[in-house]
């Protein structure tokens, strides 16, 4: 029987329509039989429109119900073209290297292929979807023209993170990466060395995607891919590999999506504001790691070497049992030190204005949230904090991350061996205190993240290459040893002003100067010792 306190809570809280009353709670019907309760679904009488139903690009219906309907536009990208398959032998081995479908015989025409991979978050339903070249599309004096190269068969469903590629023709043979492989409906793709243009229509004959062959029309014997995939220009392949394609897969073989393990690297793509600037994240995960295995986010310093970095931390985390993850914040992408040290929270951060203030979306220091969330679902781990461990530059970026987004998901964080710092005093100018930066102090949050400062007993050189001296920096020391615990004391003495704990702390690592490689096998045995 159900109470009047009951229907109270139905009211208060459940949604229904406006014909609850003639039929019934509407909030628990199912009328269209899909599974979701009325309160879930977007559309109740469409079996076809409910969450998670596979997306029809630009048919104006959202049927997954994520609030809008995908665009090839933003939800497919071309990611690799191979428009000139190779007749050469260049490795060696008696055979023709073009045989990108792997049938064992190289064609001109059946290895050319289209690689086309899913950037969104719903299942994309792409039946019905075409691919052109110039010729079929544009020239009606030829005997093809109106026939499109390849139509996209009707039950073609692309998972989030899947590549659909499409051949010329031929037998295709091999896994390409747990790709949907395809053969051109019209036996040829017929994509033109010397210039062409590919073009991707929705299932409305509506032009979505192209690519455009006449700028990189010099005969590669190979295909262009974005470097790095799914986010930066096209180069040809060899340029940063050792092969000639890579059809179904990463640059690198590995499959998009994948879940990462053993010794590699990904490229993040940042949602919003940074969306333009991918970061390759190189990383170790060993053996046994499990859903519970720490994660530990490894910063470089201002050489931007995070391979090296990665390197220095995989027999730490053979050992302790951790997954480290190396970001490369490139001098391309975030350069000089306002961009990658200073967080990219002004413009100048030597001149901080309110003028040049950075929404917070667009500082450096915003990817770090989403880069552990990226991590987490690509190792599938159960972790809710990540450690840290920044070295010189990596300790700048990391102590600043502390300071001005002090409520993130952080275990401890590591900083080692920084230059210089901001110090959390509102009296000091930025970038060394707070002074005209966005940070007040007024109930310091940042106190209580587990920052921690580890210094080379030996990092004294006052000379030391690239060791920043101004009047503001030398007023913390004239080496890395004395200005770390000036930062300390200063540190102590504002939260002891402020009446409020601090957890920050300074460690001291005997015999070991300005070397990244020494202040990480110690800052590995650290940590081990801090979490058990």
């Amino acid at each position: 029987m159900t109470s009047l306190s009951n229907i109270v809570l139905l009211l208060a809280f459940g949604p229904w329509t406006q014909n609850s009353w003639a039929s019934g709670w509407c909030w628990w019907n199912d009328d269209d039989q899909d599974g979701f309760w009325a309160y879930e679904d977007c559309d109740d009488n469409d079996a076809t429109i409910a969450p998670g139903m596979p997306e029809i690009p630009d048919d104006g219906i959202d049927q997954d119900c994520d609030g809008s309907d995908a665009s090839l536009e933003t939800a497919l990208l071309i990611n690799e073209v191979h428009y000139d398959p190779s007749n050469a032998d260049l490795d060696g081995d008696g055979n023709e290297d073009g045989d990108a479908n792997g049938d064992g015989t190289r064609s001109s025409s059946a290895d050319e292929f289209v690689e086309l991979v899913n950037v969104s978050d719903s299942t994309l339903d792409l039946g019905g979807v075409t691919l052109w070249d110039d010729e079929n599309l544009n020239d009606p004096g030829a005997s093809t023209f109106g026939v499109p190269n390849h139509l996209v068969p009707s039950d073609t469903l692309l998972e989030p993170a899947e590549a659909l590629v499409v051949f010329g023709g031929g037998t295709p043979t091999g896994a390409f990466g747990g790709a949907i492989v395809q053969t051109s409906t019209s036996g040829n793709l017929n994509l033109n060395n010397s210039g062409d243009l590919l073009t991707v229509q929705d299932a409305a004959g509506v032009d979505r995607l192209t690519f455009d062959v006449e700028p990189l029309s010099n005969n590669p014997n190979e295909s262009y891919t974005r470097n790095p995939d799914l986010a930066g220009p096209f180069e040809q392949h060899d340029d940063n590999t050792d092969v000639l394609f890579s059809p179904g897969t990463r640059s690198d073989g590995t499959a998009f999506g994948a879940a990462v393990a053993g010794t590699g690297s990904f490229t993040f793509v940042p949602d919003g504001a940074l969306s333009d600037r991918p970061v390759n994240v190189h990383y170790h995960v060993p053996a046994g790691a499990d859903a519970y295995t720490p994660i530990v986010l490894v910063f470089h310093g201002a050489s931007r070497n995070a391979a090296e970095y990665r390197d220095a931390w995989i027999a730490e985390a053979d050992t302790h049992d951790f997954a480290v993850f190396a970001p490369e914040f490139t001098d391309t992408l975030f350069p000089t030190g306002d961009a990658y040290n200073l967080g990219n929270i002004f413009e100048d951060g030597d001149n901080p204005t309110t003028a040049t203030l950075n929404p917070v979306d667009e500082w450096t220091l915003s990817l770090v949230e989403p880069l552990f969330d990226e991590v987490v679902d690509r190792t599938g781990s159960c972790e809710t904090v990540f450690h840290a461990f920044g070295h010189s530059a990596g300790a700048q970026f990391l102590h600043r991350l502390a300071i001005f987004l002090p409520d993130g998901p952080y275990g401890t964080l590591i900083a080692a061996n920084s230059g210089w710092y901001t110090v959390p005093d509102p009296a000091v100018t930025f970038p060394y205190g707070l002074g005209a930066s966005p940070q007040e102090l007024e109930c310091p949050t940042w106190f209580d993240v587990e920052l921690v400062v580890h210094i080379g007993s030996d990092d004294t050189d006052p000379n030391s290459p690239g060791l920043r001296h101004t009047v503001e920096a030398d007023a913390q020391g004239l080496n890395r040893y004395d200005r770390a615990y000036y930062f300390l004391q200063e540190s102590e003495a504002v939260a002891l002003a402020e009446s409020v704990s601090i957890e920050w702390e300074l460690v001291e690592v005997p015999g070991v100067g300005h070397v990244q490689e020494d202040m990480a096998d110690f800052a590995g045995d650290w940590l081990a010792d801090r979490l058990d």
